[in-house]
């Protein structure tokens, strides 16, 4: 009998064992002091946010959460993330109620992360299975506070997109210990390479959250949806020491211009400025801003072109607010590409400039 009574009382245990495994694996439950989180910044992209939440959710690196901050999505993005969210009880979800701009939401997923680590996926890319881990593991053998690694990088209709991979990715190789970030400033300023990306790279949590808190006021204040990157990462890398990098392709970026974010032509030079001069006005003793400026003046075309397609005399007006965002070397650099692109525009900027002349419609 007794015999008997342990043997049940064995297979009570085995029993409840077996349960709580279950539960636990359909709940995805995990403590609540994740290893990464992994943050995802969403607006309107209800047909692209189910394929990048896959990519969180199917990490081998299974300690993570998944924080979503909804920008005021008006399509079906919101219905998708709750479905997703009663799942997988990763997913933790939060509404701005209205759309803040791109650069708040990430500040406020940053602030939200309870993770020691935070990675990137923007809602419509895709992280590839193993990248979490394995950034992860250099993270804290490194002891670096940012781990880089590399994407693939393809156009809308599927193809790869060497050219923009070629900017993309600075192919680093693998660097196991921790090297200083300056040395990431002077790269940059040697190769050239537009990788200042806020995905691609791991950061150290309670670094971004100080940055997340110098930041909020002026994000809070500027609806920021494009050209966020910029402006987060030279903070990121202001409030950070060291680096590492993989050799590894660990994300997938969809080329896709103005997905997911709330912008016309008009505000994406408006981002541009007050980033530019939010830059200015904080780094103005850091030999950072060079660099930083070097890298936004690699949008002067995308810049100009819309400058140079404004209203006159608005677009003048907005051309004077560029040049005044940038310091004088690199205002000049713009002068002889708005020559290049569009001399009548140039000239009739002149005239307004030196007569007062608006120069009529373009």
């Amino acid at each position: 009998m007794a015999q008997l009574r342990l043997k049940i009382s064995f297979a009570v245990s085995a029993l409840v064992i077996v349960s709580v495994a279950i539960f636990c694996c359909r709940l995805r439950f995990f403590p609540s002091n994740p290893k990464v989180s992994i943050c995802i910044p969403v607006y309107n992209c209800e047909k692209y946010i189910a394929a990048a939440l896959d990519s969180a959710i199917g990490q081998t690196l299974k300690n993570i959460e998944i924080v979503c901050v909804d920008d005021g999505s008006t399509d079906g993005t919101a219905a998708i993330l709750n479905s997703y969210a009663a799942r997988d009880r990763r997913i933790r979800l939060f509404s701005n109620g209205t759309n803040r701009g791109t650069l708040y939401s990430r500040l406020r997923a940053i602030l939200e992360s309870r993770g020691k680590y935070i990675t990137w996926v923007d809602a419509d890319d895709e992280l590839y299975g193993d990248i979490a881990k394995l950034a992860y593991g250099r993270a804290v053998k490194s002891g670096a506070d940012i781990v880089i690694f590399n994407a693939d990088v393809y156009s809308r209709n599927g193809s790869k997109n060497r050219a923009v991979e070629r900017f993309v990715n600075l192919r680093l190789g693998d660097i196991n210990g921790p090297r200083s970030v300056v040395e990431l400033i002077d790269l940059f300023r040697r190769e050239k390479r537009l990788w200042l990306t806020c995905w691609c790279k791991l950061y150290r949590t309670s670094n971004l959250r100080k940055m997340a808190l110098d930041l909020l006021p002026y994000a809070t204040a500027n609806r920021i949806s494009f050209f966020d990157d910029n402006i987060f990462i030279w903070y990121a890398l202001k409030n950070s020491n060291t680096y590492a990098a993989l050799d590894k392709v660990g994300y997938r970026y969809i080329a896709m211009d103005g997905i997911g974010v709330n912008v016309n032509n008009r505000e994406r030079v408006d981002g541009i400025i007050a980033v530019q001069r939010k830059i200015l006005s904080d780094e103005k003793t850091n030999d950072a801003v060079a660099s930083a400026m070097e890298y936004t003046s690699r949008h002067d075309q995308m810049a100009i072109n819309i400058i140079c397609s404004l209203p006159r005399p608005d677009g003048f007006a907005v051309f004077d607010d560029y040049l005044d965002s940038m310091p004088q070397q690199f205002a000049t650099k713009v002068m002889d590409a708005v020559a290049k692109k569009d001399r009548k525009f140039l000239d009739a900027y002149v005239n307004y400039k030196t007569r007062g002349e608006t120069g009529g419609d373009n």
